[in-house]
């Protein structure tokens, strides 16, 4: 890594970690001193970039900035400072720049002419940019490159066993597994991007098998968690095939796992049936496995196998989820004696979660005992806060049976009508409220919701 001032090239090398903490620091004193900040980070490999990035993005979150990243050109506005002036950041955002080459060559008379707007706004961002990207900058938007701080070059090639080790470690960075997790549809993007830029990288010979391996298997969960089934189902048989052919029996078992959800999801349940008991075969003390595959029991009407594979799950790990899903099978099935047990027991394993709270609630107001389940509401939408739609259409639920009832319904019908649910999401609150509105005295406005999720379901394409 070199680190240049007046042009590309001229200094020695310093380690990645050490360019680093010289872009932090000057980011700080951006935001101490209320100064742009416009750092250039050039590099030849996707993986060393990478590595960098990670440090560097986990540097700053620590100091507590945010990251926002910018992918040129802008479908919304190809003129990225135009935008910026109408848009300033707060002093706790660093842009990351992307992809300069695919707006040229507009974006350099733009940041050529509007440099000042850089300053003005206080903008502190990096460039991530190929060199050839930088020399364009430098030659054709020259008043913009004399504004820039730092150009820190990343221009050795790593060998190919080297990049694979970078890769079997990026893959898993930033990578959650499960949808509710991520900050934003745009974090999974930009995980998505790294991860198809270092596949891209990598050749097809078997000292990058094993990386190849990991990128696919945590691109199909993106994918997923973006609800692109079918991309999800080739990257997790891609992983599968690969992970066989190196008989690396763990990822095998999670690439089978990984099929198991998407099949389930997709509503092809022989198949999911299929996928789980397969990775049950190669890891039969998966507690996560048999609960999985009790879902798929429950979808088919075989409850009482249901039963069974979630008290297996919970022996295996006494975790809250196979309990509350116990818990609410018994709802179902119109258990109520059976269900409090395994409800209580979900929440006091997990008193963050509030599923088994609503479900509790829902067995409260079915016995007669609509106090208790008011509070037990009450208690499930304080901890509703997150962001994706299964907890915004879940927080309009609960603010319709704890009392909100005009404010529930006019958010619940916003959101219906601008988002497709999936069919599961939509399957389950109507179950629910109708579960609820058999209680002897059901809150007031359940009738009224259901009848709007129903109309839901008959009027719009879900996916």
């Amino acid at each position: 890594m070199k680190r240049s001032g007046n042009s590309l090239l001229t200094e020695p090398p310093i380690p990645p970690e050490k360019g680093v903490r010289l872009m932090v620091g000057d980011l700080e004193r951006g935001r101490r001193f209320g100064k742009a900040v416009l750092h250039f980070v050039v590099y030849r490999a996707e993986s060393t970039r990478a590595v960098s990035e990670a440090l560097l993005e986990a540097r700053l979150r620590e100091l507590g900035f945010r990251i926002e990243r910018v992918r040129l050109p802008l479908p919304e506005e190809p003129d990225w400072p135009y935008w910026l002036h109408f848009h300033p950041p707060d002093g706790h955002t660093v842009f990351f720049v992307y992809d300069l080459r695919k707006a040229f060559p507009e974006i350099l008379q733009d940041l050529n002419y509007r440099r000042e707007i850089f300053v003005e706004q206080q903008v502190r961002a990096v460039f991530w940019v190929l060199e050839e990207e930088a020399r364009e900058v430098a030659l054709k938007a020259p008043d913009f490159w004399a504004f820039r701080g730092q150009v820190l070059e990343f221009l050795e090639v790593p060998p190919p066993r080297e990049r694979a080790e970078v890769a079997r470690e990026l893959a898993w960075w930033g990578w959650h597994g499960v949808p509710y997790a991520y900050e934003s549809p745009q974090e999974i993007e930009d995980r998505i991007a790294l991860r198809e830029r270092l596949l891209a990288e990598l050749g097809e010979e078997d000292e990058t098998a094993a990386a190849r391996a990991e990128l696919h298997y945590t691109l199909g969960g993106l994918y997923w968690a973006r609800r692109e089934y079918e991309a999800a189902l080739e990257h997790m048989r891609q992983a599968l095939a690969l992970a066989q052919r190196i008989a690396n029996e763990r990822l095998e078992t999670w690439a089978w796992h990984g099929l198991g959800i998407v099949y389930d999801d997709l509503g092809r349940h022989d198949e999911a049936l299929g996928a789980y008991r397969k990775a049950i075969e190669l890891d039969p003390k998966d507690a996560y496995l048999y609960a999985n595959l009790a879902d798929v029991y429950v979808e088919r009407g075989r409850d009482e196998e249901a039963i069974e594979l979630y008290k297996k799950s919970f022996e295996l790990q006494p975790r809250a989820i196979p309990r509350s899903k116990l818990g609410y099978l018994h709802l179902r099935r119109g258990e109520l004696d059976k269900a409090v047990p395994a409800l209580e027991e979900a929440i006091q394993l997990d008193p963050n979660a509030y599923s088994p709270l609503v479900n509790l609630g829902i067995v409260r107001y079915r016995q007669g005992e609509g106090q208790a389940g008011a509070e037990l509401f009450r208690r499930a939408l304080e901890l509703c806060t997150g962001h994706d739609l299964y907890d915004r259409l879940s927080r309009a639920w609960l603010r319709v049976v704890t009392g909100e009832v005009k404010q529930g319904l006019e958010e619940m019908r916003g959101l219906l009508g601008s988002l497709k649910p999936p069919a599961g999401l939509l399957q389950h609150l109507i179950t629910n409220t109708e579960l609820l509105v058999q209680a002897p005295q059901p809150p007031e406005g359940v009738e009224e919701m259901l009848e709007l999720l129903r109309e839901t379901a008959r009027r719009t394409p879900v996916s």
